[in-house]
């Protein structure tokens, strides 16, 4: 995720295109992306954990994760396969995991991408 100086520079970056960004819009829609990056786990713990009906995770889903429908039965498909019960959290935590590590970090952004670091290396 881009923090505030990034998207200052992205907007400067894409004036000689003609391109106009609003580098505050653009901070304040990746912060909300950020927060919502988790509707699929949190799906996945309702179905699984708590004992949700299929009609109260997609509802949950269609409300928080901001997708079409069509998306909405794709996060309950995969969150309602047993093969894949908990993986659907490797995504939210991974990335909590790998940007908390990061830091804004470049040399670190480069070790996550050329070690090989398990989960408990990253905390």
């Amino acid at each position: 995720m881009l923090d505030r100086d990034a998207h200052g520079e992205l907007a400067k970056r894409l004036r000689p295109f003609e391109f106009e960004y609003d580098a505050e819009v653009g901070a304040r829609v990746a912060e909300a992306r950020r927060k919502l990056y988790a509707v699929p786990s949190n799906v996945a713990i309702l179905l699984h954990e708590r004992g949700a009906s299929h009609r109260e995770a997609w509802d949950y889903a269609a409300q928080w994760s901001l997708q079409p429908a069509d998306r909405v039965d794709k996060i309950l498909a995969n969150a309602e396969e047993r093969r894949s019960r908990g993986y659907v959290q490797t995504y939210s935590e991974g990335r909590r995991l790998c940007h908390a590590f990061v830091g804004g970090d470049p040399a670190r952004y480069r070790r996550l991408l050329t070690a090989r670091l398990l989960p408990a290396d990253l905390s």
